[in-house]
Parts: structure tokens; sequence; C-alpha cells
């Protein structure tokens, strides 16, 4: 089955701004930027902060994709960030960020999560099993008043982007 590119959120964050953050405002960040769990599972040392500037990014990213300006009442808590047992992070929706992800049609998110100790980094992709049917992410990119440029009038009917889709290996 091909799968189709439906966004792509990067971001890079100084480590830096997430250590000011957390001691101008404490446990008070955490709460409104990170789930239950999220917090639960928090690292403890040195590489805590990464930690959380790798999960924060991740959020940024994913408010990109879903159209979602980032202001100071984002649901934050609706994007959670889990690592499953092999390592690898994983992304799991509620909420207004859920309805809007169904909107798309996004089936599968990829995401990576990179740091030094300056840096975190954090790559997000978003993905639609059903490339037949783009009238639902042509509404929504309407809705924001996205244009989005394509040269191919396949794919211009449904205001998107050309993209190349491949078979899931």
């Amino acid at each position: 089955m091909s799968q189709l590119i439906i966004g792509h959120g990067l971001e890079i964050l100084e480590t830096n701004h997430i250590k000011e953050y957390m001691e101008r405002s404490g446990e008070d960040w955490e709460m409104e930027h990170l789930t239950a769990t999220e917090r639960r599972t928090t690292e403890l040392g040195s590489s805590r902060i990464q930690y959380l500037a790798g999960r924060f990014a991740v959020k940024q990213a994913v408010l990109k994709i879903l159209g979602i300006s980032v202001c100071s009442d984002c649901p934050w808590l609706d994007i959670e960030v889990q690592r499953l047992p092999t390592g690898q992070p994983a992304l799991v929706l509620s909420g207004k960020c859920q309805e809007i992800a169904a909107e798309f049609g996004i089936t599968k998110w990829l995401l990576s999560i990179s740091h030094t100790s300056s840096y975190v980094a954090a790559s997000v992709l978003a993905l639609r099993g059903n490339v037949t049917d783009f009238r639902v992410c042509s509404k929504r990119f309407s809705a924001y008043g996205t244009k989005v440029p394509t040269t191919n009038p396949r794919l211009k009917a449904g205001g998107l982007s050309e993209v190349e889709t491949h078979p899931t290996v």
C-alpha cells in the first residue's frame, strides 16, 4: 500500500532555552507542556533537559503539521511522546490534535529525536495510507488559508504539493 506524506515538521531548539523556562517557572512548565506519562518517565541527571527539550521539539513539529500556531493555549497535552520497548519514540494524540489528524486522514506518524548537549532536533512525518482522496486535506489547508504551490494538475485540484509516494517497506 502506498503512503502519502501529509506533512513534515522539523524543529531545532537550544536546550538552554528549555532549561531557562524551567528555572523561571519550575514545575509549572512541565505541567503545561508534558503529559503525566512524559513527566513520569523523565530521565534524571544531565540528560533530563535534553529529554524534555526533545519531547517539546516533537510537540512543536506536530503543531506545525496540524496547522496550529504555537500560542499560550496550545493543546500541548494532546500530544504525547512515548518510548517503545525498542527505544523508538512513538506519538499518541488526543483531543483537538487527534481530531485534526483524523480530518487530514493521518494514519501513521514517524518521528526522530536527536540531541547534543546544546541542541535538540525533532523530525516528524505524518503519513496517510489512502493516496486517492485529496479532498479532506485540501479542505483543511483551505480552512487555514494555506496556499500550497504545485505544478501537477492532478494534485493542484486537491490543494496539495507534489509528492512522490512509494510503497512502504
